[in-house]
């Protein structure tokens, strides 16, 4: 690690972040080309489609999402619904 501000200190991920648990990935023959909410996986594209299921939607932001296959890192700070398997969806915790 390089030199970092004087205030700043150095934590492990896993003391820094918590795992948001229950949240429900949606298959992807349910994840269309057109709708109104976005589906976001753990793949480098952007988004990789869309979904009418507002009870899928992920509402705890801002967050980020790591790829456990891909090791993938998204900053994600509107609601979205999560794609396939391997998502984890990590918020601050402020315990630290």
């Amino acid at each position: 690690i390089g030199k970092l501000p004087y205030d700043w200190k150095v934590e492990r991920a896993d003391k820094t972040f918590k795992i948001i648990k229950g949240i429900k990935g949606i298959k992807e023959t349910e994840v269309f080309k057109k709708g109104f909410y976005p589906v976001i996986s753990q793949g480098r594209e952007k988004l990789i489609g869309y979904s009418n299921d507002k009870s899928l939607l992920v509402k705890k932001l801002p967050l980020i999402l790591f790829g456990d296959h891909t090791c993938v890192v998204k900053y994600l700070n509107h609601p979205f619904i999560a794609g396939g398997e391997g998502v984890k969806l990590l918020v601050p915790d402020t315990g630290v």
